[in-house]
């Protein structure tokens, strides 16, 4: 059995390989992009185990099979913000479904479900200080309470998955752009 430290070396020469081959075949990509500012970003990585009905995409814990990663972005550029998900891999598979399921929420909604999942998966969010002041209490606690999803302190259920971050105006989609055709 490799432990955690000897996967991340592992990890990390295969990635720089790759950089040193300029070799990016199997780089899959998602980016949506909204008409206006998200009042979060972050940048991470994670192994999704729920989708965005709450659906099981894999089992993390099963220690014989290497779990799929996923990067998922939030960033801003030109008064607009910017989702990226990517992976690497094939183009099915957990990161896949789980994209999928972010695309099948409705446009008007994506938004404020992709900022309150920031809080959730990654513990580097960054927050505009007048929209985080500017939210009453109990939403700031539930918010930060995501923080405990999936930790001993707090089991994660998949009803958070249909959770949301009230934003400060309306965001809807404005583009998507990714690496496989899409469907109709």
């Amino acid at each position: 059995m490799q432990s955690s430290y000897d996967l991340l070396l592992f990890e990390k020469a295969e990635l720089d390989d790759r950089l040193v081959r300029q070799d990016w075949s199997d780089v899959r990509f998602c980016r949506i992009e909204f008409d206006g500012l998200l009042p979060v970003t972050t940048a991470c990585a994670f192994y999704p185990k729920l989708d965005f009905a709450g659906r099981r995409l894999q089992d993390v814990g099963n220690i014989g099979v290497r779990p799929a990663d996923l990067s998922f972005t939030i960033t801003s550029f030109g008064g607009r913000t910017s989702v990226i998900f990517a992976w690497r891999g094939p183009e099915t598979g957990a990161p896949r479904r789980f994209i999928d399921s972010f695309l099948a929420i409705d446009d008007d909604e994506k938004a404020a479900r992709i900022a309150a999942f920031c809080f959730e998966i990654s513990e580097n969010v960054q927050m505009t200080p007048t929209w985080w002041a500017g939210l009453d209490q109990p939403v700031r606690r539930r918010l930060s309470d995501k923080m405990w999803d999936g930790t001993a302190r707090q089991q994660h259920v998949a009803s958070a998955m249909a959770d949301v971050a009230p934003l400060p105006v309306a965001v809807t989609v404005a583009s998507v752009s990714r690496s496989w055709a899409a469907t109709p």
